[in-house]
C-alpha cells in the first residue's frame, strides 16, 4: 500500500534561500561529563586541556569552567566516585584547598603580601617560601629602632617596641612579644633573597645606625655565602657605610650581571682607599659599567690608579662643584679615562659659565642658558659633549656630560 504525500513550500521563502532549521546543542548528563573529566585526569591532562576538549565535543554551554575546575581537583585528590553531587560536599576553605590552588592564589600576590599569609599556617608558610619572589628590587633602610624593607613599591616596617617588635604593612599590622625587630626583618629578608628564582634589577641598602649596619651587613654576608649560587642583581647601592662593607657583599653577586655599583661611604678616606684596591681585583668590579661614588674619595682613588676605572662608561659624582680647580679635575679625568661616556654631577655654574670655566678649546654649538651643546677637538678628532643642566635648587644645577662620537 502506497501513501502519496505532497510538500508545499511557504510562499514567504524564496527558492534560493536554504531552509533554516535551528540546532539544539546536545547537553550530555553530568555523570557523563564527570566520567570524562576523571578519565582525562587519569591521563595526566591539565584542567585547561580538559575544558578545551569538552568544549570541542559538546559546545561551550555543556559545563562551565569553574565546574570543570572543581571536579578536576576533586578527582586529583584521589576521589573516584562520579555519582556524587557537588552541593552535597562541604565548601572548601583556605586550610582545605588543594596545594595547586593555594600556589595559584599565592603566586598572584605581591611578595610583601605573602609575608602576612605565611603567618596563617604552616601550609601557607611552606608554600609561600617555595614560590619565586617575583620582585625586581629590594631596598632596606635602617634607622634608629626601625627597619623598612621595600619589595618593589610595597613597604614592610619593623619597629622596636618595649616588649618585642611590631610589623607594619600598608593594610595590616601585628606584634611579636619575643622577637627583635632587626632579627625578624633579616629573617624574612633572607627568605626572599635565598630563593634561586630571585632576579633583581637593584639591591639598595641605606644605613643611619652603626649597630644596624654591622648586624645587617654581617647577616647578609652570612646567608649570601650559604646560598649555593651567586645573587642575580644588576645594581648594588650601599649608602652611609664603608667601602669595606661593599667588599664583604660584592663577591657573592653574579659577575657580568652586575652593571652598576654605588657606594656613599663615611669619611675614613685612607681605610676606604685600601678597600678600593681590593675591590678592583674582583671580577664583579672589572665587569661593571657604571660607578657612583663621592668626589673626594674617587678623585684620590683615580689619581692613585686610573687603570682600575678604565672599564666604567658612566660615573655619578655625589658632589656640588663650586671651585674652578674642581672643574679642572673634570677635564683631567675625561682625558685620563677615555672610556667615560657619561659624567653626572651637581654644579654651582650654569651651562655657559661652566663652558667658559673649562680650559679646553670649547665651541658652544647651541645654548639656551641652562643647557646646550659644546664641542672641542682632541688629536684631530672632534669629541662632542652634550652638557645639560636642570635647576635643582637656587644656584644648584645638575649637569650631565655625554660623550658622543
Amino acid at each position: 500500500m502506497f501513501c502519496y504525500c505532497r510538500c508545499y513550500r511557504s510562499a514567504s521563502v524564496s527558492d534560493s534561500e536554504p531552509l533554516s532549521i535551528p540546532l539544539v546543542p546536545f547537553k550530555p548528563p553530568q555523570v557523563l561529563l564527570k566520567a570524562r573529566i576523571l578519565h582525562d585526569v587519569d591521563r595526566g591532562q591539565t584542567v585547561e586541556e580538559i575544558d578545551q576538549s569538552i568544549c570541542q565535543a559538546y559546545g561551550t554551554t555543556a559545563i562551565s569552567f569553574p565546574e570543570v575546575e572543581y571536579w578536576f581537583y576533586w578527582f586529583s585528590q584521589g576521589n573516584r566516585e562520579i555519582n556524587v553531587e557537588r552541593s552535597s560536599q562541604p565548601p572548601l576553605t583556605l586550610s582545605t584547598l588543594p596545594p595547586e590552588i593555594l600556589s595559584r592564589i599565592l603566586g598572584n600576590l605581591h611578595v610583601g603580601d605573602r609575608m602576612i599569609l605565611r603567618r596563617v599556617s604552616q601550609n601557607f608558610k611552606s608554600l609561600s617560601e617555595s614560590l619565586a619572589p617575583g620582585c625586581s628590587s629590594i631596598r632596606v633602610v635602617c634607622q634608629n629602632s626601625v627597619v623598612s624593607v621595600w619589595y618593589d613599591g610595597l613597604e614592610l616596617r619593623y619597629r622596636k617596641k618595649e616588649e618585642g617588635c611590631r610589623v607594619e604593612h600598608p593594610d595590616a599590622c601585628w606584634g611579636y612579644q619575643d622577637k627583635d625587630y632587626l632579627q625578624l626583618a633579616l629573617e624574612e629578608l633572607g627568605i626572599v633573597m635565598r630563593h634561586p628564582g630571585l632576579k633583581l634589577e637593584g639591591l639598595y641598602l641605606v644605613f643611619y645606625g652603626v649597630r644596624a649596619k654591622k648586624i645587617v651587613i654581617g647577616s647578609m654576608k652570612l646567608f649570601l655565602r650559604h646560598l649555593g649560587h651567586k645573587l642575580h642583581t644588576r645594581e648594588l647601592s650601599i649608602k652611609w657605610c664603608d667601602v669595606a662593607d661593599v667588599l664583604s657583599i660584592i663577591p657573592f653577586l653574579k659577575p657580568k650581571v652586575l652593571e652598576t655599583i654605588t657606594v656613599y661611604p663615611n669619611n675614613k678616606e685612607s681605610k676606604n682607599l685600601r678597600a678600593i684596591e681590593k675591590l678592583a681585583k674582583l671580577e664583579q668590579w672589572r665587569q661593571a659599567k657604571n660607578l657612583g661614588m663621592m668626589y673626594q674619595l674617587l678623585r684620590q682613588a683615580i689619581y692613585d690608579g686610573p687603570e682600575r676605572f678604565e672599564q666604567f662608561s658612566r660615573i655619578d659624582l655625589f658632589h656640588l662643584f663650586t671651585k674652578d680647580e674642581e672643574v679642572r679635575w673634570i677635564e683631567w679625568v675625561l682625558k685620563a679615562l677615555p672610556s667615560i661616556e657619561e659624567l653626572y654631577f651637581l654644579s654651582f655654574y650654569k651651562f655657559p659659565t661652566f663652558c667658559r670655566t673649562l680650559s679646553l678649546e670649547i665651541a658652544i654649538l647651541s645654548d639656551t642658558f641652562d643647557f646646550g651643546h659644546a664641542a672641542y677637538p682632541i688629536w684631530d678628532v672632534q669629541q662632542i659633549y652634550d652638557i645639560q643642566s636642570t635647576r635643582i635648587e637656587d644656584c644648584n644645577y645638575e649637569i650631565a656630560m655625554e660623550r658622543v662620537f
